[in-house]
């Protein structure tokens, strides 16, 4: 699956309107110009798509536009006193009765949880619990070329009789999850995510250098980017991210009163070769409200 455009009228009055997202794209700008807002809208539309409620959609109308097998997808909702009223689904131009079978084919479209979250829910001990052994091993050994202190992973039975991760170290000490620090837990989870993702599946990264020191920040960059078959839509203020992610995958958000607008590098007018345009983007932002 590939999301192509979104667009967002709400009654709050915030509009939004992107139109081009690339198999990796990367949203920047100011703080407040509307990057987690997207993320929100994208992840809630296809909730609602799947029959799962979502709280996060104000009244108002919205469009999702995607491809999915090669068929070309037109979503559209209008929100009235907190409920949908008017749902339609396109195909290929042609009006859906129903949704129910592109349902099953959908993907998995997962937004990342922030670390308060990760360690409230502990969400991702069953994915971890549910791989096979190959991608167990595989999240290992990532896992211990950013931190080499970790031995092993073992899943265990507490007195509660609930199954909790604990990593044990060199020394021969285990670590809980909750005792892992929040460098350590993120890069994790991320890992765990991106390699038990489907192929086709959308991830969408809010604030993708939150909790991360630079020692994890390249190689898990690196891991994500490398899943060509996953869509990865992800914001950043971080100039280590921005300045590896290619200029061609930005969209630089801005935002007018209450009008969220996006522009590719080219548009936004900016430097033809990678590294005029980091600078001159970080330069421009920093002018224009800060990182």
């Amino acid at each position: 699956m590939r999301l192509e455009s979104l667009r967002a009228s709400s009654a709050t009055g915030l509009c939004v309107n992107l139109s081009s997202f690339h198999p990796l794209t990367l949203l920047v700008g100011v703080s407040g110009s509307g990057k987690s807002q997207v993320l929100t809208y994208i992840d809630s539309l296809f909730k609602l798509l799947m029959g799962q409620s979502s709280s996060d959609l104000e009244d108002g109308e919205y469009e999702l536009r995607f491809e999915l097998n090669h068929q070309h997808y037109h979503y559209f909702v209008y929100i009235e006193d907190h409920h949908p009223v008017i749902i339609r689904l396109w195909c290929n131009e042609a009006l859906l009765d129903a949704p129910s079978d592109l349902i099953t084919q959908l993907p998995s479209i997962n937004l990342m949880k922030p670390i308060n979250q990760i360690r409230q829910t502990n969400s991702f001990t069953k994915r971890f619990i549910l791989a096979s052994n190959e991608q167990k091993e595989e999240i290992l050994s990532l896992f211990q070329l950013i931190f080499d202190s970790i031995e092993d992973i073992q899943v265990q039975c507490t007195p509660q009789s609930a199954l909790h991760l604990f990593f044990k170290e060199k020394s021969g000490e285990w670590l809980s999850i909750e005792t892992l620090s929040d460098g350590m837990l993120k890069t994790f989870y991320y890992l765990t995510e991106v390699i038990l993702s489907e192929s086709g599946s959308l991830l969408l990264i809010d604030e993708f250098e939150n909790g991360l020191g630079l020692n994890c920040m390249g190689p898990l960059l690196e891991q994500i980017v490398a899943r060509e078959d996953l869509q990865l839509i992800l914001s950043s203020h971080h100039p280590y991210i921005i300045n590896n992610i290619p200029s061609e995958s930005w969209q630089i958000i801005t935002r007018e009163h209450s009008t969220i607008h996006a522009q590719s590098a080219e548009e936004f007018g900016i430097g033809q070769t990678r590294y005029d345009a980091f600078f001159e983007l970080m330069n421009r932002l920093e002018f224009e409200g800060g990182l």
